[in-house]
């Protein structure tokens, strides 16, 4: 995986269509077949433009997609677009440091969906006063938000959570680690994390934020989280349309019908990482990081010290998260093991703690460890202790 660094642009201003001169930058020169949405030219509308970028892999230059930046905020690189964008002239390998010149259609559309610098305030303010429903312009209600590498498997409908459902909610009875239920992702990392969150009420409601509505006369369809990322919280807004197949949601949802914070944190991540299959595969402890702006400490059990169970009952007690995983490799992944666990998925672990048990050798305390499974009952320990 590689980290792109972003051609700079240079501000400059756009009429309806025009022939625009981008500077490439050494070493970049190879052509990204896809337009690339510009948000440092927010201003004068929705610029699509072609970005040529190279990469270097095993001494041979290559094509690579795009990967969204880690930075909060925005970048030239946040959101591969398609827009109706016309090449002029161009070879497909410039050289070092040559213009390019490209033919960019403008689609124009109200202000409040250009700026991506807007706080949520800001963007409410003006929806309300517009009296429109917020689309975000970084992250689209289109394909490439969804996959970068292939076609969505089935026709999938864009809905906000009043299309959904009759009463839609926030948070309904509170939020609990049994709220949360993955879709067709596979992102357990994601999940096991935000189910730890769910333990920490501050935390949760650190990232949460104040409850958001999706009726009323206060609703602008944008919710906001509150994420840390490089070293600061970060605000990160989006719209509420979320993807549907026959009216349901098919990416991580709530078990209560009427639940849509977790699938909307989902989406804040997916339009942090540029779409949705790019949460395919992670860590917990990356995603842990996220929610708390705290470090994480990493123990393989091969290697774990004799205290480890003992941290592990004063991290809990600390209210600090934590998660687990079983390494597998590519062709182990979601194999089931004998005690019902399974290899290369993540876990959350909710409670850990002594009991005391008759065993052969008598009376004796027990260490146990509670862990949930992000799919919730499909796959559960079989192993002494459990259920069966």
């Amino acid at each position: 995986m590689y980290e792109l660094n972003v051609v700079t642009l240079y501000s400059i201003t756009i009429p309806s269509e025009a022939t625009v001169a981008l500077n490439l930058e050494a070493p970049f020169s190879l052509l990204v077949r896809r337009p690339i949405y510009c948000p440092a030219l927010a201003q004068f509308s929705h610029l699509v433009v072609f970005v040529f970028k190279r990469l270097q892999k095993k001494g041979k230059w290559s094509e690579s997609r795009m990967k969204r930046d880690k930075k909060c905020g925005p970048s030239p690189s946040h959101k591969i677009r398609n827009e109706q964008v016309h090449r002029q002239g161009l070879r497909d390998v410039p050289g070092r440091g040559e213009s390019v010149l490209c033919t960019v259609t403008v689609k124009t559309q109200l202000e409040i969906n250009h700026s991506t610098t807007m706080s949520y305030s800001e963007i409410k303010a003006r929806c309300l006063k517009a009296g429109v429903l917020y689309e975000d312009p970084d992250f689209p209600a289109v394909e490439d938000s969804l996959f970068f590498s292939r076609k969505p498997p089935r026709p999938f409908e864009w809905k906000r959570p009043s299309e959904i459902c009759d009463n839609p909610q926030w948070i309904t009875e509170g939020a609990s680690r049994f709220d949360i239920v993955q879709g067709m992702l596979g992102d357990c990392w994601l999940l096991a994390a935000i189910s730890s969150l769910t333990c920490n009420e501050s935390l949760l409601k650190r990232v949460l934020g104040p409850s958001q509505i999706f009726t009323g006369g206060e609703y602008c369809g944008a919710v906001k989280f509150e994420i840390w990322r490089q070293g600061a919280w970060c605000e990160v807004v989006v719209d509420d349309r979320l993807p549907t197949y026959n009216g349901k949601l098919v990416f991580m949802h709530s078990s209560d019908r009427n639940e849509f914070w977790s699938a909307l944190l989902e989406k804040a991540f997916a339009k942090l990482n540029g779409s949705y299959e790019a949460l395919k595969g992670g860590t917990s402890s990356e995603a842990m990081v996220d929610f708390t702006g705290g470090i994480t400490e990493t123990f393989d059990l091969t290697k774990a010290p004799d205290n480890l169970f003992q941290i592990m009952c004063k991290a809990l007690q600390r209210s600090s998260l934590m998660c687990c995983s079983i390494g597998a490799r590519n062709h182990e992944i979601e194999e089931k093991l004998d005690n019902g666990l399974i290899k290369g998925h993540a876990y959350s672990v909710t409670s850990a703690r002594k009991v005391m048990a008759r065993t052969r050798q008598g009376l004796k305390e027990v260490p146990l460890v509670r862990v949930r499974n992000p799919w919730g009952n499909e796959r559960e320990w079989t192993g002494a202790w459990s259920d069966t």
